[in-house]
């Protein structure tokens, strides 16, 4: 697993403070709005570039919440986990604003149509919710 070296914490309206760490190269490692994590986040060294900036991260919160926008300003490191939670992942981020599938729908699509409770778990563990819908 890569190591966080820059972070930043964007207040919404809609999620709250939503937390963001990126590693040294400017990639996305994990966001999200649980409790403490936009406050470590907060801790670790100011954005600079590559990271996209804080200005470009809030206008990505927001043009999300509105159900628009474009796609994460930026790069982030996929998650590193096991292969069918890859294509999981892969099936979800292809996704546009708006668009949803049934947990059986992504297991379908990921080539195991009776794993529709396992793509639950895998979703909930995502590290990108709002990247990887």
């Amino acid at each position: 697993m890569q190591t966080a070296v820059y972070g930043a914490s964007v207040e919404t309206s809609l999620f709250g403070k939503v937390g963001f760490t990126f590693n040294n190269g400017g990639q996305l490692l994990e966001l999200s709005w649980r409790e403490g994590f936009s406050e470590e986040a907060s801790k670790l060294a100011q954005l600079k570039a590559p990271c996209p900036s804080l200005a470009q991260l809030r206008k990505y919160i927001t043009n999300y919440a509105r159900g628009c926008g474009p796609q994460f300003p930026g790069e982030y490191v996929f998650p590193q986990v096991a292969v069918f939670s890859t294509k999981v992942y892969k099936v979800v981020e292809k996704l546009k604003a708006g668009q949803f599938f049934s947990y059986q729908e992504v297991a379908e699509l990921a080539g195991s149509s009776k794993a529709y409770r396992a793509v639950g778990n895998i979703m909930g563990k995502n590290p990108l919710p709002l990247v990887i819908p």
